[in-house]
């Protein structure tokens, strides 16, 4: 009864502010004080609003809007992904992690943190350990990027569009991207949105190349469809005129959803998998990412 009770304690402080990082901390701390174990029904629930959330904001920004940021993007997102597993085998050097390893965490800083993970992982037959620090380690620096991301768009005074597209490269998760970009205004969501989608379109080039290298066999539901079907509600928007009354739904229904999502995100924190994080797993992520957040955020700056 009392877990119940924090549960549901948490969820209303997250609706009373709609607000996607407060939701996302409330879920964290509600977890952390009732021990919660069991995840994966919340994964996949948590996975399934934030794609719905996704999908309707495809109708809010129309294909125009999206694939005009895609196309002013390709080059900067493919380098990005490039230099990021570039320098992720060279840490793997430096910090003697293994080489599945060093693939998970390069893979999931330069593309779409957890979901590339889960994906790579059963192609390259990584070791649970692996796969539970990485994973913890992400959610970790997505709660440390919640916090951080808006106050340095505020001191670098990023525009809207410049705060959405470092976002975009330099935060793991879809999620986390939409979160904080949200905070910062609708246009950086817009453009961090597409930009974000982009980058997690770079998944399956990848899938393609570790299946080949390590002889496993690639599963259909790695392909991420519901950007397929984010395409389409862009498309549906450029060709048919919505009213205002419409328009502003969606919004709605995108601002409740996202907050949904990041509180079910929070929920699934796991104290356990924080504690079993090595020293050299730990130093090999957290000094790719901050490098990584650091170079795009000079080539954002620069490029203004």
């Amino acid at each position: 009864m009392t877990n119940i009770l924090v549960l549901f304690c948490g969820a209303v402080l997250s609706l009373t502010f709609m607000n996607p990082i407060v939701a996302f901390f409330s879920g964290m701390v509600s977890t952390i004080i009732v021990h919660q174990k069991n995840t994966e029904l919340l994964e996949k629930v948590g996975s399934y609003v934030l794609k719905l959330a996704i999908i309707l904001l495809g109708f809010i920004l129309g294909a125009e809007q999206v694939l005009q940021v895609a196309n002013d993007n390709m080059l900067l997102v493919f380098s990005y992904v490039v230099i990021t597993i570039t320098i992720g085998f060279i840490f793997q050097l430096i910090f003697r992690t293994s080489r599945k390893y060093s693939i998970l965490s390069a893979t999931g800083t330069a593309i779409c943190g957890a979901t590339a993970v889960s994906s790579v992982s059963p192609l390259i037959n990584s070791d649970s350990k692996d796969l539970g620090s990485i994973l913890s380690i992400i959610f970790l620096l997505n709660a440390f990027a919640m916090l951080l991301f808006p106050a340095l768009g505020d001191l670098f005074n990023l525009s809207q569009k410049e705060f959405g597209v470092w976002v975009a490269l330099a935060v793991h998760d879809t999620s986390s991207v939409l979160a904080i970009s949200s905070i910062y205004g609708s246009e950086a969501n817009y453009v961090a949105t597409a930009i974000k989608l982009l980058r997690t379109l770079f998944l399956v080039p990848l899938l393609l190349v570790l299946s080949y290298f390590y002889n496993a066999r690639l599963s259909q539901s790695c392909f991420p469809l519901f950007i397929i079907l984010f395409l389409l509600a862009a498309l549906c928007s450029s060709y048919f005129e919505f009213s205002n009354s419409i328009i502003s739904f969606v919004n709605q229904s995108f601002d409740f959803l996202i907050v949904i999502a990041l509180f079910i995100i929070g929920l699934q924190v796991n104290i356990k998998s924080i504690k079993g994080i090595t020293i050299k797993s730990f130093l090999h992520t957290v000094c790719l990412w901050i490098s990584m957040t650091i170079l795009s955020l000079i080539t954002v700056i620069g490029l203004a």
